[in-house]
């Protein structure tokens, strides 16, 4: 009567005790019998499956009506092959038309409970095998799990996945893992789970290696090959970066933010992480380049890297209000920095170059390689270095810069430097003045930024290089320049030995004005040998202000002060010329200022440097020194570094640290 049926029950039942059996046939005239069966089992094996190992020790209820068969267990256990047995009370098996023969089609609604190694070693029998598309073990997580879901598939031998159709969702606590992503340990409270025969999804918040996340990992089925996806949140603290090896210099991330993580887990490879962050609630510094970043301010992380040990970050790209970078870090093995090579490093509106920095151990700032491109050290912001865990900041910045901007017209190329940052920045350097003349020099901190010497064995070729006098020739030059002020504004002293000054505009002008006798000439051919040039002044980005310069040769004393405007070339200066200045110093003692002689004659230079309008004073010349003060102006004054009001300082001041050594 119910052939398939029968060969079911024969086939699948087995042991136990049934009960409770109720039997119906009816029969109508010339129709097939319609057979009606319930009973009640205990103590039963049921194969539902047969890929899958039977329900043992169940109880339940089975019943056939017409064509429809169900079974239902009250109680049961699924002995997996891993983890142990799975609690399957409530489960049902349903034939909805035992008439078919050949692959009657079936539906299981399962309800279980048990480990998620023996529910995952349940799944990954045939034909499902859902262990195998990720390339993970049955036992890669710890912790229960409670599920439900329903399988529709054909009563056949030698079933494939794609006969299979089912969808399950449940919950996994008190999950651990050290193996679904290597290096790392996975915990988690609680976690939701989601499976159809396309692919699992698990997500729910953790720690991964103590770091707080929300992740939520998906693997597709059905595609050979294919690895899964780890997507989710992750916290950002110096907690994170220790966990995964990330080597930035200790110091450099404090607070607690959160970013947006993808980690891709291909099937014979490492984990590939991806990351991004607004990083909001994090402060960033980089004590060596005087920038740090609020917690509360904006920015953006973007990093690729394998999670091996130790890491290594192929790509990184950060941008926040003053600086940007992109570059590659590689981590030492057991944490900290190995090395950080950076494509491009942007600091404000000052600096932008390639840059490398090169661990040094625990607690020890990196050391800095400024490998090219361009700072500008009219808005320069340096800071002093970064102490780390020992207090001591020893490190070393070497610079090798395309172009060092010092004003708006003063640029040095082929720079070369070798510094310290334990108290700012502080070591020696060399370079060319616009690319021409060579000069050598020395840094040293002054208050929160850097006093420069500079010193050369060709100052005419710096006054020509700088555009200041286009007409000098050789001497030895040795200048010093402190900051005041705005960024890109020092006082300086200059003090120049054994230089000339040939077909100068404004010399030539002077000397005509007072038709010296064999000047003209001197000028003209080997020029007008100064013994000694001294001068102070204020170095603006666009300005030079001289409070006070000498120029004393044999055959002439100069004095100026003024203003030269350097993008325009314009003059506005005045002083004392002094001819015959060796005789004519005899009566130094008596004038008023150093470098000119007891007569002189007063004058002004005003207009283009090339072309300037000359004007002397003839009287003056008449006049001794002492009262020489009567025809000429006061020098431009001395701004306080305050701004409050001006002075003229009896003399420079001394720099608070040696700048060169003996130099």
């Amino acid at each position: 009567a119910i052939p398939n049926t029968r060969s079911w029950i024969a086939e699948n039942l087995s042991g136990g005790q049934l009960s409770d059996l109720n039997v119906a046939l009816r029969v109508a005239s010339g129709d097939k019998p319609n057979v009606y069966l319930d009973f009640d089992y205990d103590g039963t094996e049921v194969r539902f499956m047969p890929t899958m190992p039977p329900i043992s020790d169940a109880a339940g209820h089975a019943s056939l009506i017409g064509n429809r068969f169900v079974t239902t267990a009250t109680r049961g256990t699924i002995n997996a092959d891993q983890g142990g047995g799975v609690n399957v009370a409530g489960t049902s098996f349903i034939v909805p038309d035992t008439s078919v023969r050949r692959g009657a089609p079936a539906v299981v609604r399962v309800q279980g409970r048990g480990s998620i190694t023996s529910v995952l070693s349940l799944l990954n029998r045939e034909p499902l095998k859902v262990m195998e598309k990720p390339g993970l073990p049955a036992d890669v997580a710890g912790g229960t799990t409670v599920f439900e879901g329903t399988l529709a598939l054909p009563l056949r031998k030698g079933l494939k996945f794609e006969e299979v159709e089912f969808f399950a969702n449940g919950l996994a606590r008190n999950v651990t893992s050290a193996r679904l992503v290597p290096n790392h340990v996975v915990e988690a409270p609680t976690l939701t789970i989601a499976a159809t025969d396309e692919g699992i999804e698990i997500s729910g918040q953790g720690l991964l290696s103590k770091v707080p996340f929300f992740a939520n990992w998906q693997q597709v089925f059905g595609q050979p090959g294919a690895g899964s996806t780890l997507r989710g949140t992750v916290q950002i603290s110096p907690a994170t970066l220790e966990a995964f090896q990330i080597g930035l210099p200790e110091g450099a991330v404090t607070g607690e933010g959160e970013a947006q993580v993808t980690v891709a887990l291909p099937q014979g490879g490492p984990p590939e992480l991806e990351l991004t962050s607004d990083l909001r609630g994090l402060r960033l510094s980089f004590p060596e380049l005087g920038w740090s970043k609020p917690p509360g301010t904006a920015g953006r992380l973007s990093l690729q890297t394998q999670l091996v040990t130790p890491a290594v970050i192929p790509n990184l790209e950060l941008e926040a209000p003053g600086l940007s970078a992109t570059g590659r870090i590689e981590a030492a093995e057991g944490g900290g920095l190995q090395q950080a090579t950076f494509s491009r490093v942007r600091r404000g509106d000052w600096m932008d170059v390639r840059a490398q920095l090169d661990g040094r151990g625990p607690n020890r700032a990196p050391n800095v390689s400024i490998l090219g491109g361009r700072l500008d050290l009219r808005r320069a912001e340096f800071g002093t270095g970064s102490a780390g865990g020992n207090g001591r900041a020893d490190n070393r910045l070497t610079a090798a810069l395309d172009q060092l901007q010092v004003t708006d017209t003063i640029a040095l190329t082929g720079f070369r430097g070798d510094f310290t940052l334990l108290r700012g920045l502080e070591g020696n350097f060399q370079g060319q003045i616009n690319g021409r003349t060579r000069i050598s020099g020395s840094v040293v901190p002054d208050g929160e930024r850097s006093a420069v010497r500079v010193i050369s064995d060709d100052a005419g070729g710096i006054f020509r290089d700088a555009g200041i006098l286009k007409q000098a020739f050789g001497g030895s030059f040795d200048m010093i320049l402190r900051p005041v002020g705005e960024p890109g504004n020092f006082d300086g002293s200059i003090s120049v030995a054994n230089t000339s000054v040939r077909d100068a505009p404004a010399m030539a002008a002077l000397l005509n004005a007072l038709s010296i006798v064999g000047l003209l000439n001197e000028l003209a051919g080997q020029g007008i040998f100064f013994s000694e040039v001294e001068a102070r002044f204020r170095l603006s980005p666009s300005r030079i202000t001289v409070y006070e310069s000498r120029a004393t040769g044999p055959s002439l004393g100069l004095t100026m002060d003024g203003v030269y405007d350097v993008p325009s070339q314009r003059l506005n200066m005045q002083g004392v010329i002094s001819p015959v200045y060796l005789l004519n110093q005899i009566g130094g003692l008596l004038a008023p200022r150093r470098g000119e002689g007891l007569f002189g004659f007063t004058y002004t230079l005003t207009g283009a440097a090339q072309s300037p309008a000359v004007v002397v004073n003839p009287l003056s010349g008449l006049t001794p020194g002492f009262l020489r003060e009567i025809f000429r102006t006061q020098p431009p004054p001395v701004a306080s570094s305050s701004g409050e009001g001006a002075v003229v300082p009896e003399k420079e001041p001394a720099p608070t640290a040696p700048l060169g050594g003996d130099r």
